[in-house]
Formats: C-alpha cells, structure tokens, sequence
C-alpha cells in the first residue's frame, strides 16, 4: 500500500495512454509536460505503479533532466517491486542536484530501497547526507525511523516522533495555503504557532524560515524578519552547518542589510559564509557577494562625503581579482567581478580607464547570457566617455540599451535569500539612460528636434523621476545644461 502522507505534496504526473504523438498542434511540450506529472498523480494514487512508471518515462524522453521526473520514476519502480532498478535509477537522479528539493524524497527512497536490498551501508550514507543537509525536511523525521529500524532500536519513539512532525506538517501546509492566496497575517499567525507548538520538529525549521520570508516581503516588516533570520541562523548552523539552507539564511541576512542600507553588514555577513562554507561554488558566490557590499561601501562613503583613499579602491579590486581565482568561480561570477573594477574606476574619477575597463567587458561577455551587466557597461562607457567630452561615441552605448535591453534583471532582491548579485552594480535603469540620450544630444550639439524629442521621452516615460525634473529644469535654461553628476 502506497504511504499517502508520504507521497502527497510531492507533485506526480501523467497519463500513461498519452501517446506523444497524439498531442494537438499548437499544444506546447511544456503544458502537456505539467499534464503528464498531473496524470501521474492519480496513477500513483490509484497504485498504477507500473503504469506510472511508463509515463514518468515519457516525460523523461522529452526533458531529460527532469530532476523531479527521474526521482519520482524511482519511487513508482519502489513500489512496483522494482528495488534493484529503483535503486540504479535514484542515485543518478539525486546527484543531479543533490541539494535541491528534489534530492530529499530521493535520498529517502534510496535508503528505503537499499535497505530491502541488503545494502545498509549505502542506506546509512542517504541517512547520513539528508540529516546533515536537509534540516528543515520531512524526509529526515522519515529516516530517523529507517535508521532505529536498522538498529533495533527504539521504533515506538521514532514513530511518536514522526507522527508529531506529520502533525505539524498539516499545520504548516495551512499556513503555505494562506500565504499562497496572499493572506499574509493569517499564514504568519500559523507559521508562529507551528514553531511555538512543535519547537524540536524539522517543521518548525521550516516555520521560522516561511516567517521570515513573509515578514520581509515588505520593507516595513525589514527589522522583524530580520531577526527571524538571524534565530533561524543560529538554530540551524547548530544542526546542519553545511546545509543549503545554512547558506540560504546566510544570504538572506546579508541581502535585509542591502535593504537597510547597511553594506558593511552585509559584507561581513557574506564573508562569515565564505569564511565557513565547505562548497567551493557556495564560497564563490559568498566571495562575489561581499565583494559587491563592499563596493557599495565605498560608494556610500563617498557620497555622505567621507574620503574613499586610492589604496580602498586598489584593494576592492584586488578583492575582484581573487573572485576570478577561484576555482567554481561561474563565468557569469567572473563577469560581475570585472564590472565592479570598471565601476570602482568610474567612481575614482579615472574615466579613461573605466571605459576601457567596460569596453573590455563588452567584448568579452556574451550578452545573450548577461544582458543585464553587458547593458550596465555599456552605461558605464557611456558616462565616462562624456566625462571625455566625446558625446557622440556616448550616444552609441546608449542606444545600444534603449533599443537592446528592457530593463529587467536590475532587482536587488531577486529571489531573496538566493541571490546571485543579480542586480548591476552600476543599476542601468531605464530612466537615467533615457536621461542620458538627452543629455549626450544636448552636449553633442544636436539638431534641437531630436534633443526634444529626447526630453520628451523622459517626461512621457519617467515623469515622476528625478530625471524628468532635470530635464525640465533643462529646457527652462537658456544656457549650458549641468547634468546630473556620475560620481
């Protein structure tokens, strides 16, 4: 019999007499994709193992890195009494991702199906690898009891305890709904109540986590789901250091200082989880991250007034260079590493070697892969080559972002507490670089209809931005405008 409180939640699919060949013109492969998972559902609900297994199959021929897909196959082939093939199908399936959300059920079943095969050592290392990365999961309750079997130990109490982790799972399924249908203080009052009723659960992980997640989705709510971070911090490098989720939370805190205009914070917080993470691409993208909070320190120390001494801007880039060094450095990491020493050249008033610095840049990223940062450059070149009183080649780099880049991908928050600097240091936003045209015309001693034209873009597209006061005040000059100040 299957075990339902298992299997629910975890998203089945497909229907077995789906033939692909069958499918209606104009139907996309992903929307008969997210059919055949929901097919699945009921075959593994009606214990259609076998037939279930064909479909899972079936998805499997069409996105054969379905993660989710190949996993769940191994599950079906569990209980159609397939353990030897479940068992080869699942570890190639987990080492996929082996950290995603996807690898938990995964590493369950393994252990489950290794332990009817005979083979606890492998069953003690799935135990092991979920317990030590996964400690906000369901899963790991689960194998605790898979581990007492093992040992003979004490089963009744490992089942008490999981029967209180279900418990509490239902509880926080509510507070996942409501939070889903965007009531936010409902689901905030049972995420609370989960943590306060079931304290020592791996729910109740996850509660504090989904509390902290609600309380920041508004900046009002910055301090309190800051600190919710910071408990939920402590709580879990006590138990799994090296989870995803230690990071997660890591990241997340660092990314609340960003909010609060706090980038020292942030970069010690990102540079605690460099410092500590074992994961070479974990520590790689720590390094960038506090390597981006520090520029933005400089920056702020500059604009308050402060002096930002030459030895400040040298060591911020020889901090860019060690992120190039790393060995799980990503090339789009190494990208934003050299941005950042283009954009320290721009703030220290070296406009000769920032343009070349982002002309580099340029020529070096492909931009269908980080259209954001190549567009960023472009508006770096652009500005220092007005600082060179060349406006014309200026225009150049600006209209390459008005008529080749939308504006998206500049967000500072992304998908918080999972962040991957995914916003230009530089933040090419669309109304400075529409400012900018105006300006590079005006300068450039263009013919006064286009420079009009321009202004009017800023005050159709932007009015409410500074920009459009600018240009405003602008056309009410009878002489030489002064632009807005890059530095």
């Amino acid at each position: 019999m299957i075990e339902r409180n298992v299997l629910s939640r975890v998203g089945f699919a497909a229907l077995v007499g789906a033939a692909l060949a069958a499918w209606p013109a104009g139907v996309s492969a992903q929307s008969s994709v997210a059919d055949l998972f929901s097919q699945a559902e009921t075959l593994m609900d009606q214990e259609a193992f076998e037939d279930a297994i064909v479909v899972y199959e079936q998805i499997l021929a069409i996105e054969p890195n379905s993660q989710r897909a190949a996993i769940l196959r191994g599950i079906a082939q569990f209980h159609a009494g397939q353990v030897h093939e479940a068992i080869d199908n699942l570890e190639p399936a987990i080492q996929k991702r082996p950290l995603s959300a996807w690898a938990a059920p995964g590493l369950y079943w393994q252990a489950k199906a290794c332990q009817q095969a005979g083979c606890q050592d492998v069953t003690r290392h799935s135990i092991q690898f979920l317990k030590q990365h996964f400690p906000a999961s369901i899963w790991v309750t689960r194998a605790e009891l898979l581990e007492v079997e093992l040992v003979e130990g004490d089963v009744s109490g490992a089942e008490a305890a999981l029967d209180r982790e279900l418990e509490a799972a239902k509880a926080y399924r509510q507070g996942v709904e409501l939070a889903g249908n965007y009531d936010y203080d409902s689901a905030l009052a049972v995420f609370r109540d989960v943590a306060e009723t079931y304290p020592n659960t791996r729910t109740a992980v996850a509660a504090l986590r989904s509390e902290g997640y609600v309380l920041v989705r508004n900046v009002e709510g910055t301090v309190e789901g800051m600190e919710a971070f910071k408990a939920l911090r402590e709580r879990v490098r006590q138990v799994a250091p090296q989870s995803e989720l230690a990071f997660e939370v890591h990241k997340s805190i660092g990314a609340l200082y960003q909010r609060q205009d706090m980038p020292g914070e942030a970069m010690e917080e990102f540079r605690a989880l460099a410092a500590y993470a074992e994961d070479p691409a974990v520590v790689a993208d720590a390094t960038l991250q506090a390597v981006g909070a520090h520029n933005e320190l400089l920056q702020k120390q500059h604009m308050i007034g402060q002096r930002v001494s030459d030895a400040a801007w040298d060591a911020l880039r020889e901090e860019c260079r060690a992120v190039k060094g790393l060995p799980q450095a990503t090339a789009v990491q190494k990208s934003r590493a050299d941005l950042i020493v283009a954009e320290s050249l721009h703030w220290q008033k070296r406009p000769a070697d920032a343009l070349a610095a982002a002309e580099a840049h340029i020529a070096s990223v492909d931009e269908s892969t980080d259209r954001a940062a190549v567009a960023t450059a472009h508006l770096i070149a652009g500005e220092c080559l007005q600082k060179l009183r060349r406006h014309d080649e200026a225009l150049v780099h600006y209209r390459w972002i008005t008529e080749r880049y939308d504006g998206t991908g500049r967000d500072i928050w992304g998908s918080l507490g999972r962040q991957k600097l995914d916003r230009p240091f530089y933040c090419a936003e669309m109304a400075r670089v529409h400012y900018r045209v105006f300006d590079a015309l005006r300068r450039g001693g263009a013919p006064p209809e286009e420079s009009a034209a321009a202004a009017e873009v800023v005050l159709s597209q932007h009015g409410e931005s500074r920009y459009a006061e600018l240009v405003a005040n602008a056309l009410r000059l009878d002489e030489e405008f002064i632009p807005l100040p890059v530095d």
